[in-house]
């Protein structure tokens, strides 16, 4: 059964093709497109208060894309993979942590 969960902080803006991902009770949200074009904000939803927050990068971020994908790893190490920016099939891999381009408290 579906139910309309009510959040609070600003949450992202509609969009297609985000790459989504949870891990320790956070959703996790980067780029997508939408009627301004290819995104590259992140943003992480807490499932424990329902706040949204978007993520400042401190460093280095991946190119605006829609169609990439999260994967994590067994030691929950989380990537981003692919994706396409409208001229190019990405095929680079980027590693949340090692670039630190955003901060997940």
């Amino acid at each position: 059964m579906w139910e309309n969960v009510k959040s609070k902080g600003t949450p992202p803006s509609a969009r297609i093709g985000a790459a989504v991902i949870i891990n320790d009770k956070k959703l996790i949200l980067f780029g997508g497109y939408n009627q301004d074009g290819y995104l590259c904000d992140s943003f992480i939803l807490s499932l424990k208060s329902m706040e949204w927050k978007e993520i400042q990068p401190n460093s280095r971020i991946p190119s605006p894309r829609v169609g990439a994908n999260f994967i994590m790893t067994t030691n929950n190490k989380i990537y981003l993979i692919g994706g396409w920016d409208r001229k190019n099939l990405s095929t680079d891999c980027e590693h949340c942590f090692l670039y630190f381009w955003f901060f997940i408290q």
